[in-house]
């Protein structure tokens, strides 16, 4: 049974609207579940409609340099949820700081990271670290991709599959597919097919992706495949997924 998970993009301390990666036009979330984008309200609303446990925050300041979101994060991970949070980590003391917020999952993002080397140091760093020696536990890396490119150091290198190869070699057994260009122009989600391919060369890859999700017929078809959790925003915040719609699959 696939995982509803949904999605806020965090801003400016607002939650905004997504749109195929562009966050210089990013406007404050309308929605049709919450009055105002405080991130708080959004998520109690989210998660009291949907019955989830799961929310992802995409920390768009700390993706951006501004500063991380770390009065906002704790908040929300001082509600009844698992968070899960996306706020351009480079070392193993981000994602301490981050766990000690309260989150749950901290997202490794390709587009953040220096080198593949840098990952080879998080990854270590995670396994030798005394105070959290179950930090491995506590990531999921995100391979970011533009229009079905790779972003990051590794842009024009490998290919999606190849990054995939590298980060499964690593030990990484949790795994977000986004592609940017699909994010909030209701398209339909653009990964389907790699994440399908992903998913017969790596069974036990713990598979999440999002971005485009139009209906509940999406979510149907992620679920076809084997994916194992869908990331989304906008389908939710105009009715364009429902409660029930979700209660029936």
């Amino acid at each position: 049974m696939i995982k509803l998970i949904p999605v806020i993009d965090i801003l400016n301390g607002q939650v905004v609207r997504g749109i195929a990666g562009q966050r210089e036009s990013y406007q404050p979330n309308k929605s049709l579940l919450v009055q105002g984008s405080d991130p708080v309200e959004t998520t109690t609303a989210l998660l009291e409609t949907f019955r989830g446990d799961t929310i992802y925050i995409a920390d768009l300041d700390a993706l951006t340099g501004v500063g991380l979101s770390s009065e906002i994060i704790q908040d929300i991970s001082a509600l009844d949820v698992k968070t899960v949070v996306d706020a351009g980590v480079t070392s193993d003391s981000d994602i301490e700081h981050l766990i000690s917020l309260g989150v749950d999952s901290v997202v490794i993002p390709l587009e953040s990271l220096p080198s593949l080397s840098a990952l080879d140091e998080i990854i270590n760093s995670c396994r030798a670290g005394s105070r959290l020696p179950s930090r491995m536990k506590n990531t999921v890396f995100s391979l970011d991709l533009n229009s079905g490119e790779v972003l990051g150091p590794l842009q024009g290198e490998l290919s999606p599959m190849q990054v995939v190869e590298e980060v499964y070699q690593r030990g990484i057994r949790r795994l977000i597919v986004l592609d940017l260009a699909g994010v909030g122009v209701s398209a339909g989600v653009p990964t389907i097919d790699l994440c399908q391919e992903i998913k017969a060369a790596y069974p036990d890859l713990e598979i999440w992706t999002g971005g485009g999700v139009r209906s509940i017929a999406d979510v149907q078809k992620l679920d076809a495949v084997g994916i194992d959790g869908v990331l989304v925003a906008s389908a939710l915040h105009d009715g364009k997924i429902t409660p029930m719609d979700w209660k029936n699959l």
